[in-house]
């Protein structure tokens, strides 16, 4: 067995670690001193160490033990007083000695590690990689509270072993230090692919091919696939591409094709009103054609209201509109006139838990209605799709690729400090400038409207103005956002991982500052198309994301770290629709407007995803009032058409009934049906409280401790507990009892003829507590809704009076409006 003894001169004497093998830590280790003789330095003391225990010796034991080693390594460090006095001595010898170099931080704790090709960087020389993965963990623990076995820990040992640089990964760990080459995880590239067709190959109407031609060189891959795939010849398809990569035209060469031939109109579905208004004003720009809005009507009506002149005539030739405009009209047994094609766009909605029931539906009753029109369904993030296609009875069109590429960065940061990072980003995007001549442009998604509002005030500075948007503001103040984005007048827009659906701005840049929707987690599916958003080619010649992320964080049953990481490598989800038992209810009560016998609404029923049973919902539907058998033949009694037009499911219904026989006044039954619980505290505080009124963390502010912090804001704490918590339930506050007082007061107040503007003014005033816009609005319409029901409940049971009141306050509410309601 080899000896290997390995020599570190220190500040007074040298260490002699000897080793069966070139690293390792030895069971002793030898101290050497020495001392100046006539023949020069030579060793005058010797000890030898085994653990706690200090063993003198005769230091020529020393010389011995270097004589039988078969090779000796001096420890490359700076020159000491030992240093030469140890080369005097191996001189005088004749031992020869190789210098090397080791992990300090090893040889600190008597262990020899040399360095090799995996030593890292470090405040200026070369460490072992496992001491470099320990100073690592130990500031992650104290920077991000990550513990050793975090997802984030394990990452960025791995970042650690690929860049061999401690100093570059610890700035990482800090807003000033990051750098994009370390934070970018992979590069999701693009495919330049040129397809090998023209527009003039291409069988279209020669004023559409015109039109295509002069506005788009050829047609995009995804757009050429679905042409050789029968889009023209009428076929039912699934296009599953990636955001901007052409699919929208897709749906408009065969919809606006179909209108120029006279073979009926063109209907296009998308999800959010303001996706809606979008695609209506582009395609009334780009085709001279009768182009229409479907969006339901608008029920809340203001002084400064001037809504934009639009078109809601169902006699058009292009119909835009939203899955719930176009259903009412199908719900109350109204006709759309000749469609000869419907374009579903994000048809992956089908997998929302509060809507997906009623798209399925929708679906299924444009089927019906519309047999022989094209069905073309539009998504960029569907999971199985081969399944999914299956299921709508269509063909697959399906391209992978991205139309440019799109670099992913990780970046760990404690929450306090992510705006910093953001703002960093964000200035550096607004600063470039495409080769399309664009400037960078950033959408920051968040988990809350208060946070939105938030970031957005962090961010906004004079050279780069940002703002918030989100569900919670008025629609036309978010029209005004997307304007001034699309126009290149804002740099950053912040909005909620729940509104991404209807965000479809330019931007170059997405950031997670939260991978939080609310407080669930996101799905695979709303990640992708989220980070969908960032590049488009028209504008950008590469998107960019960024995903924040604090370790010490938890979402549900993982930490923000974790999520990142399965977000990153996970793959969508299928598409799967299962709602219970109530939501088919609705499904087939509502297709009760639709179909006129019992084997129509079979069909109907089977070609939903769910499949639910017509013969056994019908029974119970029947059971409860709300659908008419005659034989074969079906149809809705009073009490289920109000039940389908309005939206309702029967346990609502039923429970709107029961106000109606007990004779309720109309507001008392509104307020015991729908609440307007979104309710947020106005006033600055320095307090750990939630600043949701409504919410068990509210309780603090009630404790004297927390009133006397808010100074002359305690009164208007005061007033709201006087006023909304002074109920007598055993319960209280969760009772129910002071939501619906809420509730009651703002629509007393919009009964006065006060706008939603001027509510939240005396809200502030009086209570220290705000509603967001968006929120008092969408209230507000439940509210004029639910009272229209409620009014028909009431003239079929014949309680006249009770359904005049009903009319008048659901007037009062909507107020006047300026011009003609949308239909």
């Amino acid at each position: 067995m080899s000896l290997c003894v390995y020599l570190h001169p220190r500040k007074s004497s040298v260490r002699l670690y000897p080793l069966s093998s070139r690293r390792g830590t030895p069971k002793l280790v030898g101290v050497l001193y020495f001392g100046r003789t006539q023949r020069g330095h030579r060793p005058v003391r010797f000890q030898v160490m085994r653990g706690e225990r200090i063993e003198s010796r005769d230091p020529r034991e020393a010389l011995e033990l270097l004589r039988r080693a078969s090779s000796l390594c001096v420890v490359d460090e700076p020159a000491h007083a030992t240093t030469q006095a140890l080369r005097d001595m191996l001189s005088a010898y004749q031992l020869t000695a190789t210098p090397v170099q080791v992990c300090r931080h090893c040889l600190a704790r008597g262990t020899i590690t040399p360095r090799d090709g995996s030593f890292v960087r470090y405040g200026g020389e070369h460490i072992c990689f496992s001491c470099a993965s320990a100073e690592l963990e130990l500031e992650l623990a104290t920077l991000l509270s990550a513990t050793r076995g975090s997802a984030a820990a394990r990452y960025m040992r791995s970042l650690l072993s690929r860049v061999r640089d401690l100093d570059a990964v610890l700035a990482q760990l800090t807003p000033e230090g990051v750098r994009d080459e370390l934070s970018l995880v992979d590069v999701l590239e693009a495919v330049d692919e040129h397809t090998d067709i023209s527009w003039a190959d291409v069988p279209l109407h020669p004023h559409l091919k015109k039109l295509l031609a002069k506005e788009f060189k050829r047609p995009l891959p995804i757009q050429a696939m679905c042409i050789r795939a029968g889009l023209l010849e009428g076929e039912h398809m699934l296009v599953a591409s990636q955001t901007a990569s052409g699919k929208t035209l897709v749906g408009e060469m065969a919809g606006i094709q179909r209108v120029l031939e006279g073979r009926g109109k063109l209907l296009f579905l998308v999800p959010l009103v303001a996706l809606a208004y979008q695609k209506y004003d582009q395609f009334s720009s780009r085709y001279e054609l009768d182009v229409s809005l479907v969006v339901g009507k608008t029920r809340v009506w203001t002084k400064q209201d001037s809504y934009p002149d639009v078109n809601t005539s169902l006699d058009a030739d292009v119909l835009v509109g939203t899955y719930e405009g176009v259903d009412s009209v199908l719900r109350a047994g109204g006709s759309l006139g000749r469609v000869g094609c419907v374009v579903v766009d994000e048809v992956h909605m089908l997998m929302d838990e509060e809507r997906g029931h009623r798209l399925d539906g929708l679906i299924a009753r444009l089927k019906h209605a519309h047999p022989d029109a094209q069905m073309l369904y539009l998504s960029a993030t569907v999971g199985e799709p081969r399944a999914l296609a299956k299921s709508l009875g269509a063909k697959l069109v399906e391209y992978t690729h991205r139309p440019i590429p799109l670099r992913r960065h990780l970046i760990f940061c404690p929450s306090q400090k992510k705006h910093r990072v953001i703002r960093k980003i964000v200035n550096i995007q607004w600063k470039l400038v495409s080769s399309k001549g664009y400037r960078g442009q950033t959408i920051v998604f968040t988990s809350s409207r208060r946070r939105c509002e938030q970031l957005a005030k962090l961010l906004s500075t004079h050279e780069v103005p940002a703002r918030a948007y989100h569900a919670g503001l008025p629609s036309q103040r978010r029209r005004e956002v997307q304007r001034r984005f699309e126009s290149g007048e804002i740099g950053c827009v912040v909005t909620t991982a729940a509104l991404s659906a209807g965000v479809d701005f330019p931007a170059s840049c997405v950031v997670f500052d939260s991978l939080a929707m609310g407080i669930k987690e996101l799905g695979i599916g709303e990640f992708n198309q989220m980070l969908g958003r960032a590049g488009r080619p028209d504008y950008h010649d590469e998107g960019s994301v960024y995903l924040l992320v604090d370790p010490a964080r938890r979402i549900g049953p993982h930490t923000e770290d974790e999520l990142a990481l399965m977000l990153l490598k996970g793959e969508v989800e299928p598409v799967k629709v299962e709602y219970i038992h109530e939501a088919m209810l609705e499904e087939v009560l509502a297709s009760c407007a639709c179909a006129r016998t019992l084997p129509e609404l079979e069909q109907i029923c089977s070609s939903m995803l769910a499949s639910p049973s017509a013969d056994k919902c019908v029974r119970t539907l029947s059971h409860l009032g709300l659908v008419k058998l005659k034989g074969k033949h079906i149809s809705l009694s009073e009490l289920g058409r109000v039940a389908a037009t309005s939206f309702l499911a029967p346990s609502e219904l039923m429970s709107m009934l029961e106000h109606v026989r007990s004779g309720t006044p109309p507001l008392e039954a509104l307020v015991h049906i729908a609440v307007l619980d979104a309710v947020h505290l106005a006033m600055r505080r320095d307090t750990s409280v939630s600043d949701r009124v409504f919410s068990h963390m509210f309780e603090g502010m009630l404790e004297r401790q927390m009133l006397r912090r808010l100074g002359a804001d305690a009164e208007r704490v005061l007033r709201f507990v006087r006023d909304f918590l002074s109920c007598k339930c055993a319960e209280n506050p969760f009772c129910g009892c002071p939501e619906r007082q809420f509730s009651k007061r703002v629509i007393e107040l919009r009964a006065e003829g006060l706008d939603p503007e001027e509510i939240n003014d005396v809200l502030r005033e009086e209570y220290g507590v705000y509603v967001y816009g968006g929120d008092m609005y969408t209230y507000l319409t439940q509210a004029v809704r639910l009272l229209e029901s409620y009014e028909q409940l009431c003239e079929l049971a014949g309680m006249h009076e009770l359904a005049e009141q009903s009319r008048a306050l659901a007037e009062r509410i909507e107020g006047t409006p300026p011009g003609s309601k949308l239909l």
